[in-house]
């Protein structure tokens, strides 16, 4: 595939389960990721296993070896944690 895409999914999975999905999305795409966790503040964490802001969204990215080309800074809140990535 050229693009791998998710939208509200990261938040709900567990920090612990994160590696192995950004590790999927990359073995299923050779070229471009983008990913929207939606921002939450579920802070009981009964949905929303994984409440990050936008940095430690975007330092999780890069840790795994993804080059973020843009992250979303519209007017809407909902859009300013669209990450799109490319792999290398």
């Amino acid at each position: 595939f050229d693009l791998y895409m998710a939208t509200d999914v990261y938040e709900h999975l567990r920090p612990k389960d994160l590696s192995h999905a950004i590790n999927e999305a990359k073995r299923v795409t050779k070229q471009f990721i983008m990913i929207r966790p939606k921002p939450s503040k579920d802070k009981r964490k009964r949905l929303h296993l994984t409440v990050w802001n936008r940095d430690k969204w975007k330092d999780f990215f890069t840790d795994y070896g993804l080059t973020i080309i843009d992250i979303g800074v519209g007017d809407r809140v909902d859009y300013k944690n669209v990450f799109l990535m490319k792999v290398i």
